[in-house]
């Protein structure tokens, strides 16, 4: 299915809404990282100072778990009715002005960000948080008026959507720049160094000719943990083994900074979103709240928001110690239905720990192949066997390879061995199919069996393959690599392309698979990735089980 990138049609129907949009409104961009710089804003936001709090809406796309989920006011989706009702009369718009002008209907995203639009403005919103959806110039969002828009920013660019894009970072910094307006702040996050004076030249370039104002980020940096700001630390992360596990979380990130805008006096604070990426995701949201506490003389803000007296630096410190970001690098302990049982059917459902993240393309799966490497050699037990399992699942997408994505995803497998000698990692694949995003027709799974093709290239080696569907893939850093995928029963083979709302019961037999992988008594680590629609097919089991 095409996609037709255009504000044609969004801006003839905007005359005919119900309700015409006026609200304060922060616009994000970004290849990697928006979605967790909207989370961080929102949440600084909504920890104003005692004189008043906000009422913060936000819209990211897509949504995780239920379509509600990604349109949120103070934090909480908005109720399923209010949701149907305005999109009702969005749909209702969009029929009777095709009607009169014989012009195209909306597609599914243009109805969603318009429905999100309606249900902020209803909701008086003080301040709305929103996420671009693709690219930034043609984005849907982007219909967003420019007397609503109090600050723009640009989180990490790399390749992605190449299709629709453009094929070099230049290019795609180009479109996501094109949120800018005239007379706005334009905050530009920290960039690979890569591509950091590549994409640093476009965006001023065209940020500049939309009249918008270019700022820096708010450089945050990591320090030594501090019992007096921060707590007591945990004793350390822990994988866990058995049936009461053990299993320890890692701690959040200490970091310091100054907004100098308020003070110049450095501020601690505790950063639970997990990654070192996450401290140049906190750049950008310190970008945005320095901008909104001083704005560019050629921005004029609403007077009901003099954000110099509604934050402190105490508050910042509170908002960023709250945020909570589902999905991205999120640690679970799940524990295996009695009615999926694992490999080894004599061992009983111990609960395993569960990393969660939607990585999809080739730079986040950089930054999970990182986090993973990075968080197994800090374990507190030195000497140790650990059974890394993925279950991974990757959607078409023009001009984006699936190799580039698994290759970074899976070096663990090797780098663990180089940086720890006392580490022996067994790991596993298993791929599966998600459910489909409703309201998303042009999302399409990879087929597990292609995508185990793809990773048996990843990891440049040939199989074996058993006959109960599991593989042998031989020579991986003079060990071994396990490859699960699905054995469709002829009634599955009519439902193997599963509905959003279903029960993925190809995800919960890999994670039974996982459960059984090694041997009893080892520590195993599962890690749910390669597209945010497989993360929600996860919290669904999790909230069933």
């Amino acid at each position: 299915m095409s996609i037709d990138l255009s504000l044609s049609r969004l801006s003839n129907l905007l005359p005919h809404l119900p309700l015409q949009y006026t609200r304060p409104t922060i616009h994000i961009a970004g290849t990697n990282g928006k979605g967790s710089v909207s989370a961080l804003v929102s949440s600084i936001l909504s920890h104003t100072s005692a004189q008043k709090t906000l009422s913060i809406g936000r819209f990211n796309s897509p949504h995780l778990v239920d379509v509600t989920d990604c349109i949120l006011i103070n934090e909480a989706p908005v109720a399923q009715d209010e949701y149907l009702a305005a999109q009702a009369s969005v749909l209702h718009a969009d029929a009777e002005h095709a009607k009169r002008t014989s012009s195209s209907r909306l597609t599914p995203f243009e109805v969603l960000t318009l429905t999100a639009l309606q249900l902020l403005e209803r909701a008086q919103v003080d301040v709305a948080v929103i996420e671009v959806g693709m690219g930034g110039q043609l984005d849907a969002t982007n219909v967003i008026p420019s007397s609503c828009i109090l600050v723009s920013a640009l989180t990490s660019v790399a390749l992605d959507h190449t299709g629709f894009l453009g094929t070099t970072i230049g290019a795609i910094a180009e479109q996501k720049a094109g949120i800018a307006r005239q007379g706005r702040a334009f905050v530009l996050g920290p960039q690979a160094e890569s591509s950091r004076k590549e994409v640093e030249e476009v965006v001023e370039r065209t940020v500049r000719a939309a009249g918008g104002v270019v700022v820096p980020y708010v450089e945050v940096k990591e320090r030594e943990w501090d019992c007096g700001s921060d707590g007591v630390k945990d004793e350390g992360f822990e994988l866990g083994v058995g049936e009461k596990s053990g299993w320890k979380p890692p701690s959040g990130i200490p970091v310091e900074f100054a907004i100098p805008a308020l003070s110049n006096a450095r501020v601690n604070a505790l950063l639970p979103l997990q990654g070192a990426h996450q401290i140049e995701n906190l750049s950008t949201a310190l970008g945005i709240i320095q901008s909104l506490v001083s704005p560019p003389p050629s921005a004029s803000l609403p007077s009901s928001l003099d954000f110099k007296t509604l934050l402190s630096p105490q508050s910042i410190q509170n908002g960023i110690a709250n945020v909570r970001w589902r999905g991205r690098l999120s640690w679970h302990l799940y524990t295996p239905s009695p009615s999926s049982p694992p490999s080894e059917p004599h061992r009983p459902p111990f609960p395993f720990p569960v990393l969660v993240d939607g990585a999809h393309n080739a730079a986040s799966s950089q930054t999970l192949g990182s986090y993973i490497s990075q968080i197994l050699a800090s374990h507190s037990t030195p000497t140790r066997k650990v059974n890394l399992t993925y279950i991974l699942a990757l959607s078409h997408s023009p001009g984006k390879s699936p190799l580039d994505t698994l290759k970074p995803l899976l070096a663990p497998a090797t780098t663990l061995k180089e940086l720890d000698k006392e580490l022996d990692v067994n790991v596993s694949v298993a791929c599966v199919p998600f459910s489909k995003p409703s309201g998303m027709p042009w999302v399409l799974c990879v087929p597990p069996s292609d995508l185990a093709a793809v990773v048996r290239e990843a990891v440049g080696m040939s199989s074996t393959i058993t006959s109960n569907g599991e593989e042998n893939v031989c020579g991986l850093a003079d060990t071994s690599l396990r490859i699960w995928t699905p054995s469709y029963s002829e009634s599955e083979k009519a439902g193997a392309t599963l509905g959003e709302g279903q029960r993925n019961v190809w995800l919960e037999r890999a994670l039974g698979w996982a459960a059984g992988v090694g041997e009893e008594g080892e520590q195993r680590l599962v890690v749910v990735a390669g597209s945010l629609y497989l993360v929600a097919d996860f919290y669904r089991l999790l909230e069933t089980n």
